[in-house]
């Protein structure tokens, strides 16, 4: 299974667009794959994604007419096949360590609560019999390149939370 799916909603971010998508092609955790959602974009936008495409296959590209970025999140998000979600601007970068770093950091939290459930907790329901709003996970969240402050915020939570997420255990 794909360790990280990484969405990329586009939008008219041409002049940025690759040096965000430089930065996910060379992430020291190759098991990704990279989802780029062109949200109608007027300039050059799906050029540079398809250029882009067609030298990692890790790559893939959506093209939908302009309905804001939550639509295009929401339609990568179905497509996703990746053990944890992961979001980026395409007008931001990320550092070429970032999602290996988040990854295993997530990993190891998880396991910790695990291992803490696993010894409070004397009974748990049965997964098929949870509601599905309440299920767990983690937020990771993702500091801009240009942030002063280097700590990443790690929340634990369920589904009915709010909260925006740079990676999120699917």
């Amino acid at each position: 299974m794909t360790k990280v799916s990484i969405i990329v909603p586009v939008y008219n971010t041409e002049k940025y667009l690759r040096k965000c998508l430089i930065s996910l092609v060379n992430q020291t955790l190759h098991d990704i794959e990279i989802i780029c959602v062109n949200d109608g974009s007027t300039d050059n936008s799906l050029a540079v994604l398809n250029e882009f495409a067609k030298k990692d296959a890790r790559i893939k590209v959506i093209d939908k007419e302009n309905e804001g970025q939550s639509a295009a999140r929401n339609l990568a998000i179905q497509q996703a096949q990746g053990e944890f979600l992961g979001f980026v601007d395409s007008d931001d970068w990320v550092d070429l360590k970032y999602f290996e770093e988040l990854y295993n950091t997530a990993k190891n939290i998880i396991a910790t609560l695990h291992a803490q459930v696993s010894k409070d907790v004397k009974s748990i329901e049965p997964q098929s019999k949870r509601n599905i709003k309440n299920q767990p996970y983690i937020l990771i969240s993702m500091p801009k390149p240009q942030s002063t402050t280097c700590l990443t915020t790690i929340t634990y939570g369920t589904k009915s939370s709010k909260g925006k997420a740079g990676l999120i255990l699917k």
